[in-house]
């Protein structure tokens, strides 16, 4: 029992995870929010 209940948790998280990501995939769509988050991006990366 409790194995299955933490799967369901492991699995409701990545869920949830993958919902984020493709939210914040959208929302970065439009050219200037891209460019704004590249730079802060590069800059921490360099």
């Amino acid at each position: 029992m409790r194995r299955m209940t933490r799967k369901t948790k492991v699995v409701s998280k990545f869920a949830e995870m993958v919902d984020m990501v493709l939210k914040v995939w959208c929302a970065l769509m439009g050219r200037d929010i891209f460019k704004i988050f590249q730079s802060k991006v590069m800059s921490i990366c360099s």
